[in-house]
C-alpha cells in the first residue's frame, strides 16, 4: 500500500499520511519492529517511488519527536510504502541480468546496509562473480545513479544497492552466470 509523506526536511521523516514516523511503523510492523528501530531499518526501509523511480531509504535514526532519520532525503509529498527484504530473493533475481560477452574483470560495488541484512550471505552474492573473472569492489554508504534521456539527466543517491561492472575487451560469447 502507498502512503504520502506529510511532512519532512531532508533526510528527517516527520509525518507519514499525518501519523508520526514511529507511530507509521508501529501500525504497520508492530510494536516490536518499531521498538527495534534504527536496528531493524535495514529490514524494512521505506521504498519512495519518485517519477516512476524506486529507490530504499533505511531508518537510521530516532529523534524524542517520534521523527525518524533516514539514509537519504524523503521529500514532502513522495509516494512511499513498506519494503521487506528476503536475502533469498536477492541472491536469485540479479544473476539473470549479465550479457553474453566474456567478462575478463569485475568490480563490484555493494552499499554497507546490504552487507549489513545479509551479513551470513554476502559471499554468496558475490562469489559467483571471482568464479567467472577477477573480482575487486568495497562496501559504500550509498551509490550514485545518473542518466540522462532526451536531454534531461536524472541523478539519484541509492541506498542497499549493489552495482557490478564488467569489463572485457573480448566479443567472445560465454554462457550466463547462474547461482549456486
Amino acid at each position: 500500500q502507498e502512503h504520502i509523506v506529510t511532512k519532512s526536511h531532508k533526510n528527517r521523516l516527520y509525518t507519514i499520511g499525518n501519523l508520526s514516523a514511529i507511530e507509521f511503523y508501529k501500525k504497520y510492523l508492530g510494536k516490536n519492529v518499531s521498538d527495534s528501530l534504527p536496528a531493524t531499518g535495514i529490514e524494512f526501509p521505506l521504498i519512495l517511488n519518485i517519477d516512476g523511480f524506486q529507490k530504499a531509504r533505511a531508518v537510521t535514526q530516532i529523534f524524542d519527536d517520534g521523527s525518524l532519520g533516514f539514509a537519504g532525503n524523503i521529500p514532502q509529498g513522495t509516494s512511499v510504502s513498506i519494503g521487506m527484504g528476503n536475502s533469498h530473493e536477492i541472491l536469485s533475481q540479479y544473476h539473470k541480468t549479465l550479457d553474453d560477452i566474456e567478462i575478463e574483470t569485475f568490480f563490484i560495488y555493494s552499499c554497507m546496509a546490504r552487507r549489513r541484512f545479509m551479513p551470513n550471505e554476502i559471499y554468496k552474492e558475490i562469489a559467483p562473480f571471482a568464479q567467472i573473472a577477477p573480482t575487486t569492489g568495497f562496501f559504500t554508504y550509498g551509490e550514485f545513479y545518473h542518466s540522462c534521456m532526451n536531454k534531461h539527466c536524472n541523478m539519484q543517491l541509492l541506498n542497499q544497492t549493489m552495482t557490478m561492472v564488467g569489463i572485457s575487451e573480448n566479443l567472445k560469447k560465454v554462457e550466463k552466470l547462474t547461482p549456486n
